[in-house]
């Protein structure tokens, strides 16, 4: 019996360098985590920046292509 606990006791505290080892990793990714995170997003506010940029390029060029023709078509008259 004696030595069954040892044995527990010897699996435990590997178990406890082990959760020790992998808390210090987690310590040191976290923050390469966030900054990848952030990085995403950054990406991410720009895409949809650029996609309003073209949206509202797109909508002057219709305003200007209609008012060209409207003014095309009653010269044309």
């Amino acid at each position: 019996m004696g030595d069954e606990r040892w044995a527990d006791m010897q699996n435990a505290r590997q178990y406890e360098r082990e959760a020790a080892r992998l808390q210090d990793r987690i310590e040191e990714l976290e923050p390469m985590l966030t900054e990848t995170q952030q990085e995403q997003f950054k990406t991410q506010r720009q895409s949809e920046q650029q996609r309003q940029e073209r949206s509202e390029l797109l909508l002057r060029v219709f305003k200007d292509v209609n008012r060209f023709l409207g003014q095309d078509v009653r010269h044309v008259q």
